[in-house]
């Protein structure tokens, strides 16, 4: 009788979130994996944890005991987990683990922290005046600060500005004048 060995552990990366980035619609976990030993896989496993919370993903709800799921394929791999049950302005980390044919598991889990962050970040004007009336007045600046809420904030990628002309009913052109019939938004320095 022929048979394989191998001894070899399987080896899975989580790929999707993809580095500690913040995030706002991550609804597929996902990653890769490989065996050296040659057997092929039996499953791939996640696990999810709520660092704040020090709670993991249950398979339908957040609970105290460490719980992995199946993941759906191999190489590579995918699992759903819904927008909604992430909590605003939280760490979460996801791990990854095979087993391969031989029932070797993963020595060396994989894993990937994410932020989740759906609070829009602020811009307050501060320059012309709020409410003031510059009719006639020239002013060569429009200025004002961004900031982001959230005490582990994503930071604010850019801060977007555009004016409107009351009496032309136009918008600035980002170039030189009030002659677009649509808002242009012009990224701020």
């Amino acid at each position: 009788a022929l048979f394989d060995y191998d001894d070899q552990s399987p080896v899975s990366i989580v790929t999707m979130p993809n580095k500690s980035h913040h995030n706002n619609t991550l609804t597929t976990l996902s990653g890769t994996a490989s065996d050296a030993g040659g057997s092929g896989f039996s499953k791939m496993k996640v696990l999810v944890k709520w660092d704040a919370q020090n709670k993991y993903w249950q398979g339908s709800d957040w609970g105290a005991a460490q719980t992995w799921v199946n993941a759906t394929g191999v190489a590579p791999w995918k699992y759903a987990l819904p927008v909604s049950s992430y909590t605003d302005n939280n760490y979460y980390i996801v791990y990854s683990s095979g087993i391969d044919d031989s029932l070797n598991y993963q020595t060396t889990i994989s894993s990937a922290v994410f932020y989740y962050d759906i609070k829009h970040s602020t811009t307050i004007l501060v320059m012309p005046k709020i409410g003031g009336v510059w009719e006639y007045q020239q002013f060569g600046t429009i200025s004002g600060t961004s900031f982001d809420e959230n005490s582990n904030a994503s930071g604010i990628k850019e801060t977007r500005t555009g004016a409107y002309h009351y009496n032309l009913g136009k918008y600035w052109n980002g170039v030189n004048a009030f002659d677009s019939a649509t808002i242009v938004w012009s990224t701020t320095k």
